[in-house]
């Protein structure tokens, strides 16, 4: 009938019309998608295995947790074809926003809306270069930066231009939580959160100073294939 005639045409004409919706939310993903990839992220993973423990779950006290990222990482390192190993307690563009420190910068005046809550990483010696994160000023952390010695930082550069005008850090103080650290490196920015995420100031501290976390990620930077 002209009825199911006009029904039939107008469930065409939808269907028509819900692929094309789709073929166009599918070209934008693709394009997107190819946006994404062309974005360096600051850092390379080529060749790096992740591993996340969860020594929360196994009821660790610090000191175990301490020695297992000791010897954890003592054992890897003569793994043949093992090229690099460090550990820190968050993964670069994993998931959340990580964790984040409200600062006090030695010789900078804030706004009073200003927000000065800055992310961070706490890292072990060798974190930048598993990563190849170029060092552009100081020096990295050491297997001296430990409980017993001065607190330090490493910041990024967005950090050093917003805080210190972009001149160099190293020497300056900032103060997170109950202690003030020296800054002692200056490292070149990279994406934490997101892909498309503008610079952010953000820094770094030796694990070593404040104890192993209750979850760590350890970092392999393989010589080849890291599977």
């Amino acid at each position: 009938s002209a009825a199911s005639l006009r029904l039939r045409g107008l469930f065409v004409v939808s269907e028509v019309a819900l692929a094309l919706v789709a073929l166009i939310g599918a070209g934008l993903f693709i394009r997107n998608f190819e946006a994404a990839k062309s974005i360096h992220p600051g850092f390379d993973a080529g060749n790096v295995l992740v591993s996340r423990f969860y020594t929360s779950m196994s009821g660790y006290s610090d000191e175990q947790r301490k020695q297992f990222c000791i010897k954890m990482r003592e054992r890897l390192e003569q793994a043949p074809g093992v090229a690099g190993v460090s550990y820190a307690d968050t993964i670069p563009l994993g998931f959340g926003t990580g964790p984040g420190s409200r600062l006090e910068v030695e010789g900078y005046v804030p706004t009073e809306s200003e927000n000065m809550t800055v992310g961070r990483t706490m890292v072990a010696p060798g974190y930048f270069q598993v990563l190849r994160i170029p060092l552009l000023q100081g020096r990295d952390f050491t297997q001296l930066d430990n409980a017993t010695s001065a607190p330090v930082a490493i910041v990024n550069e967005p950090f050093a231009r917003r805080f210190f005008g972009g001149r160099n850090p190293v020497g300056r103080r900032i103060h997170a939580g109950s202690r003030w650290l020296t800054v002692v490196g200056l490292v070149k920015e990279n994406k934490y959160y997101l892909l498309t995420e503008a610079p952010r100031p953000y820094f770094f501290a030796p694990l070593a100073q404040v104890g192993a976390p209750q979850d760590i990620t350890f970092y392999i930077r393989s010589t080849g294939d890291p599977l």
